[in-house]
């Protein structure tokens, strides 16, 4: 019995020993592989103690940001690689989100979480061909309503970009509010050279809403082979009708067209338009003139825009008016703006503004200037927020009389946002009929004020605005 004893601790000795050579083997053979499985299981025994699902340790690295050493530490992690795609797309990095994406599809390419992601990462580089077999392939999966319908929206929109001639069609209605629509100083007493003017009724500072509509119709048709060269035309019709002010009644439709040039990297765009404005229903204002825009990329990021714009603008009398006609005359104007992407969800622009308007009486010239700026920031399923800011200042030639004795200066601050939200971000899971579902829900508040040595021409106004706007690609 001892003897067997013996013999049995032989060979457990000699077991023990020959499984300790082994690992001791696969260590030395393969370190990188050993180390990585080591670590690996360091990190899912503390998931397990501190009680951290997959889906919860996936949650918290989304809400960091994740490092590329990071993932060279263990690049075979599917969540970790995943929450560093989305840390790259949202610094606009969209290129190398895709690389990621496809790196995490080759060790894992069932995952259909991380197949919608690269898709959609295809369709925003505009890479057609790719995002189109991309998408067609995820369509053949069981997904949910709201997924499928995003899906083969794209696939739409993928159809709609690839034709040499393009439609758009665009439908507008809103309701807007302003506390001081007819633009009157607040007071009853405005000042003139006979002595002070009493204001009552309709010509003191009138707060009034308004319901206003907009329908557009725009082509483009692509020339010149492979080159990105267009031939663009939109004509537009647009009506506000005060409920209060009916004098203040404005319809407006215009027309614009002309050819765009693809000189990369710098777009021409040359445009011939003409607008024709109703005020109080009667014939107001024509317009006609020449535009030229040129946007030149300096980079991914970075975008300098330009335009100058000649405009031939005849002004006809109104009932109501008496010297509205002496505005006639040609208005020369120009801008130059930067347009920054901070990332991929802020894009910024600031600019400058100059202008030259001439008329057949003085006191209608004047000198402006002017700067400006747009923040535009993307939240995700077709939410936005949009600021913009201005600046402009006016000196004119010559006083009126009618006003004061002084020559007129003035300035115009103006401050506005809006935030809008598709109808399908806020009924989800497709229960939404097809035809609402791209309609943007938007509302909008915007702030003028205007500072003059005239009190006649200070004044403040505040504007309130929902809207719903439908587009239409054909």
């Amino acid at each position: 019995m001892d003897r067997f004893g013996t013999n049995l601790s032989l060979l457990a000795i000699f077991v023990c020993a020959l499984t300790s050579a082994t690992a001791f083997a696969q260590t030395t053979l393969d370190p990188a592989r050993e180390k990585r499985r080591v670590q690996e299981e360091r990190r899912k025994t503390g998931a397990v103690q501190r009680g951290v699902t997959t889906s919860q340790y996936l949650n918290r690295l989304m809400g960091r940001k994740v490092t590329y050493e990071e993932v060279l530490k263990n690049p075979d992690d599917i969540d970790l690689n995943l929450a560093f795609a989305r840390t790259q797309i949202r610094a606009g990095d969209l290129n190398g989100a895709s690389a990621t994406l496809e790196r995490v599809l080759l060790i894992k390419p069932g995952n259909l979480a991380v197949r919608i992601l690269y898709a959609v990462i295809l369709y925003r580089l505009d890479a057609r061909n790719d995002a189109e077999r991309e998408i067609r392939n995820i369509l053949k999966y069981r997904l949910r309503p709201g997924v499928r319908a995003e899906l083969t929206g794209y696939l739409e929109d993928i159809a709609w970009r690839n034709k040499r001639t393009r439609w758009e069609a665009l439908f507008h209605t809103s309701y807007q509010f302003e506390t001081n629509r007819n633009s009157v100083p607040s007071g009853t007493v405005l000042a003139s050279p006979g002595g002070p003017v009493l204001l009552n009724g309709e010509n003191q500072a009138t707060a009034d809403s308004a319901v206003r509509g907009l329908v557009r119709l725009s082509l483009e048709h692509k020339i010149g082979g492979h080159l990105g060269h267009k031939l663009v035309a939109r004509v537009g019709l647009y009506h506000s009708e005060q409920l209060r002010l009916d004098r203040l009644t404005l319809s407006v439709a215009d027309f614009e067209g002309g050819l765009v040039l693809d000189l990369t990297p710098v777009e021409l765009r040359i445009l011939a338009f003409t607008q024709y404005l109703q005020l109080s229903h009667e014939p107001f204002l024509v317009n006609g003139g020449v535009k030229v825009k040129a946007d030149w990329w300096i980079s991914k990021e970075t975008t300098l825009r330009s335009s100058a714009t000649f405009d031939s603008q005849h002004f006809n009398e109104l009932e109501e008016t008496v010297d509205q006609a002496r505005r006639t005359g040609p208005q020369v104007s120009g801008t130059f703006a930067v347009r920054h992407k901070i990332t991929a969800r802020h894009i910024g622009s600031v600019g400058l503004l100059a202008l030259r308007k001439t008329a057949n009486a003085n006191y209608w010239r004047y000198y402006g200037a002017g700067l400006f700026a747009r923040h535009q920031w993307f939240f995700g399923h077709g939410m936005y927020l949009l600021s913009t800011a201005s600046w402009t200042y006016h000196i004119h030639d010559a006083p009126r009389l009618t006003d004061s004795s002084r020559t007129r200066y003035q300035h115009f601050l103006r401050f506005g946002t809006s935030f809008g939200v598709p109808l399908a971000s806020i009924v989800r899971g497709g229960g939404l009929p097809k035809v609402f579902r791209p309609v943007n829900l938007s509302v909008g508040m915007g702030y003028e004020r205007s500072f003059s040595n005239i009190r006649n021409y200070q004044y403040s106004n505040w504007r309130f605005t929902l809207g719903l706007t439908r587009r239409f690609a054909f």
